[in-house]
C-alpha cells in the first residue's frame, strides 16, 4: 500500500487482528522498538506480509494519541496522517 500511503496518506482501518475494536492507527514513539512489534505482526499473519517501516512527522498537524492496551510500547490514533508528514525509513521487512 506504499503508493496509496504517499498519495492519499493514512487512514485509520482495523483488521481485527489481535483484537475486536474500532477503526484506528498504530504507532509508537521509539523506533529501536520496531522489531518486537513486527514479530508480532508476522506471527498472526494469515498470508505472509511484507511491512515498511515509516516516519512520522506531527510537529505541524497534532495528533490525538490514546494508550494501547494491548501493546504497552505503543499507542494510536482516529486521526488521518496527511502523507506530507509520511517518510519512509525502511520497507520489505
Amino acid at each position: 500500500n506504499l503508493e496509496d500511503i504517499l498519495k492519499i496518506g493514512i487512514y485509520p482501518k482495523s483488521k481485527k487482528r489481535l483484537s475486536y475494536h474500532p477503526d484506528r492507527i498504530y504507532l509508537f514513539d521509539d523506533i529501536s522498538n520496531y522489531e518486537v512489534l513486527l514479530k508480532n505482526l508476522k506471527f498472526t499473519d494469515k498470508q505472509k506480509e511484507l511491512y515498511i517501516l515509516i516516519e512520522i512527522d506531527c510537529s505541524k498537524d497534532k495528533l490525538f494519541l490514546h494508550t494501547d492496551p494491548n501493546y504497552r510500547l505503543g499507542y494510536f490514533t482516529y486521526d488521518n496522517i496527511n502523507p506530507k508528514n509520511i517518510s519512509i525509513v525502511s520497507e520489505n521487512l
